[in-house]
């Protein structure tokens, strides 16, 4: 399924591109690529997570896609000859994608949260690990980031392996666990001081995981 689903987004990017001759394709975006081996490619992209989302799956019901090859992957495209020639770029070759200083999109590892609590138990769910994508940047420290997927909200301290969801059914715990070089504010995210435990996509209310990455960040200081 992930294959045929790759082989149909890259069919839909061809022939946007190749039945056009002059100008530009729709819902292109000028900005600037950041590959891992130093390379930095600014020109017009294609970019199907933009806005953060991952459209849902329809045999995922509501769930954010799992496969989220919107979210893995970017393409460069340039004109050649009156027509257009592309480039898809893996997430996990690039560390971030600028469209400008107020929307940055950096390559993180994480594995989505649950929308639901039956999304949650899904053992589909359950079984997928973490992996590299482009997520937009809300708020980045030296040793922190908070970042937006959608009504999922990640946070991912730097040098770790992988973010957590808050939506994760055990975000409270991970997140404690996760600054525990810091125990005033690892004891108020056991303690619920930021509600992380109440959170959900109804509420959105998320102003508190940025409040706890900016006292992380001061902790010490």
């Amino acid at each position: 399924m992930k294959n045929i689903f790759f082989t149909i987004f890259l069919l839909g990017i061809s022939i946007a591109l190749f039945s056009q001759e002059e100008g530009k394709i729709e819902d292109d975006v000028k900005g600037t690529l950041y590959l891992n081996d130093s390379t930095v490619i600014t020109g017009d992209f294609i970019t199907k997570f933009r806005d953060g989302y991952v459209p849902p799956r329809e045999e995922f019901s509501n769930m954010v896609s799992l496969n989220a090859e919107a979210s893995q992957q970017i393409v460069y495209y340039y004109p050649h000859k009156k027509r257009f020639k592309y480039k898809t770029i893996k997430a996990k070759n690039a560390s971030r994608f600028e469209l400008d200083e107020n929307e940055i999109y950096d390559v993180i590892n994480y594995k989505p949260g649950p929308l639901s609590l039956s999304d949650a138990l899904d053992p589909g769910y359950l079984m997928k690990s973490p992996s590299p994508r482009f997520i937009l940047r809300v708020y980045k420290s030296e040793k922190i980031g908070v970042y937006k997927a959608g009504n999922d909200y990640i946070v991912y301290k730097i040098g770790e392996k992988a973010g957590i969801s808050v939506l994760d059914m055990s975000a409270k715990k991970k997140l404690a666990k996760m600054v525990a070089d810091c125990p005033s504010v690892s004891e108020k995210m056991t303690n619920d001081v930021y509600g992380v435990n109440k959170m959900n996509t109804e509420t959105k209310n998320f102003d508190q995981v940025i409040q706890f990455a900016k006292d992380y960040t001061e902790c010490g200081k």
